[in-house]
């Protein structure tokens, strides 16, 4: 399967994060970095989009580590409208929601 680079890097890059924290990680900031990794795949990303997001991702790591919860998710939070994703907490209204947001990319 060939995927972007990007694709190839950044599932592996927040899987090693929550690895590498250990039992350290609160499990929400764990489950918005996974989250937020799984809503990137896929999504080209600039070079400069790259470093900005180590940066919110490094940053959102120590924090969940620090059990600074509340500022890891700000931080998670800032990196998704840096990239132009809903932030977090904003569930999908599938009631309300075009039919085209459930197909497949293509």
């Amino acid at each position: 399967m060939n995927l972007p680079i990007q694709s190839r890097l950044l599932s592996p890059l927040f899987a090693l994060t929550i690895l590498l924290a250990g039992p350290g990680i609160a499990a929400d900031c764990g489950g918005e970095l996974d989250q937020l990794s799984r809503d990137l795949r896929g999504r080209p990303l600039t070079e400069a989009q790259k470093h900005s997001l180590a940066a919110f991702v490094d940053r959102a790591v120590r924090l969940c580590f620090y059990r600074q919860e509340p500022a890891a998710l700000t931080e998670i939070d800032e990196a998704r409208r840096h990239l132009g994703l809903p932030p977090i907490g904003e569930a999908l209204n599938w009631q309300t929601a075009p039919l085209e947001s459930f197909e497949a990319p293509r």
